[in-house]
């Protein structure tokens, strides 16, 4: 139980960083080369990992090829192009604002796709969160066009839904992997599918076919981080904390990401406006409180006595 919290606070934490770090190297890598790059580093590494610590093979139970191409295809392959690109077109401030709604996209992402009901205690924090991101966006100094969507900010909240999408799905359809082959083979399948988007996108014009080489060894470390702490650990600890927590208490440590990616921006010089800050607020007040208030009805449930049999015979689920 606490290995899968700090293992949260360590994904949100380096999901933070790749806010600050893709603001660095989109000012000389194009969004789809870098959306493939990260997850090219990162899907080896993973599938060592797994050879290192686990026995048979890579793929242990038959599964439908078509939910492994799903899961990274959707999961990784078309998340991350939307998430990088995204970040592209929007600034960094906005980024983490709008990645902040991930627990809301969820709620819907579920019941749309997985046919599980929306907590009524999760309807006020969606209508926080899109008033929130609403609110961040307000420029009241520009009087042509005070809502200042770049276009990036839609393509983070398709972003957070198929990562939504993937995060309920492994866990249903990999039932029994580790969260590390979890990982491991998901990326394989994601990294593909993932090149395949970016090379489309270069036929069409969209994506810079032949990138340049990274100018100093800050790139090359930013790219290192990137791809091993924030892919290989972080997306490791974040289906560990699934896992082991749920998707509900794992999305409350979702609510620190742009609180951590504020604070780093803030360090960098970059400072949020008020409105910024008074929607980032409402976007995580809301959905925290309704989270909490779902956990406390839990731990109540949880502890509630068994009612008896006839006879004075206590209920038991143990065989």
């Amino acid at each position: 139980m606490i290995g899968a919290n700090l293992g949260l606070l360590f994904t949100a934490f380096t999901w933070a960083t790749q806010i600050a770090a893709f603001d660095i190297l989109l000012e000389h890598w194009d969004p789809y080369f870098l959306a493939t790059l990260r997850y090219s580093w990162a899907a080896p590494v993973l599938l060592l990992a797994v050879k290192l610590t686990e026995r048979g093979p890579l793929i242990p139970n038959f599964v439908p090829p078509h939910r492994l191409w799903l899961l990274g295809g959707v999961g990784i392959g078309l998340f991350s192009p939307c998430l990088i690109v995204g970040f592209a077109y929007s600034s960094p401030v906005m980024a983490a604002i709008f990645t902040a709604t991930s627990p809301a996209v969820a709620a819907i992402v579920a019941r749309v796709f997985f046919g599980t009901p929306i907590d009524r205690r999760m309807i006020p924090a969606i209508m926080f969160a899109f008033v929130g991101c609403s609110l961040a966006t307000y420029d009241p100094t520009n009087e042509t066009d005070p809502f200042t969507f770049g276009g990036g900010e839609l393509l983070i909240l398709v972003a957070n839904a198929c990562w939504s999408w993937y995060s309920i799905a492994a866990q249903r359809w990999l039932d029994g992997w580790s969260q590390i082959r979890i990982t491991g083979v998901t990326l394989v399948y994601g990294t593909i599918a993932g090149i395949g988007i970016y090379i489309v996108a270069g036929l069409l014009g969209q994506a810079d076919l032949s990138p340049e080489p990274a100018r100093n060894m800050t790139e090359l470390g930013l790219h290192a981080w990137i791809a091993l702490a924030c892919v290989c650990g972080g997306v490791a600890t974040w289906n560990y904390g699934v896992k082991v927590l749920g998707v509900t208490v794992a999305s409350l440590f979702l609510n620190m990401v742009p609180i951590f990616a504020l604070v780093i921006l803030a360090m960098l010089g970059q400072w949020p406006t008020v409105t910024q800050l008074i929607g980032t607020a409402l976007v995580v007040l809301g959905l925290l409180t309704a989270q909490l208030r779902q956990l406390g009805l839990r731990r109540i449930a949880a502890e509630k006595p068994a009612e008896p049999l006839d006879g004075g015979a206590i209920r038991s689920s143990a065989r």
